[in-house]
């Protein structure tokens, strides 16, 4: 169990600190405005299949309303 949390320690550490496609800081582009309605921009999420609830893209519609 200790190596465990080490080696999850490890890997975490070395997420983080680069700017870079898949660091860990945020790289928002200057030009995005984050106030921006997207209440008519499509969302689109991707998972494997099976590791999210069938029911989640309705509930998250009736949370949000976003399609």
């Amino acid at each position: 169990m200790a190596v465990a949390a080490a080696v999850l320690a490890l890997t975490l550490a070395a997420c983080g600190g680069d700017t870079g496609p898949g660091g860990g800081a945020s790289a928002v582009p200057a030009s995005l405005d984050v106030r921006a309605d997207v209440s008519r921009q499509p969302l689109t999420v991707s998972n494997w299949d099976g590791h999210m609830p069938e029911d989640l893209p309705a509930r998250f519609k009736a949370a949000t309303g976003v399609p």
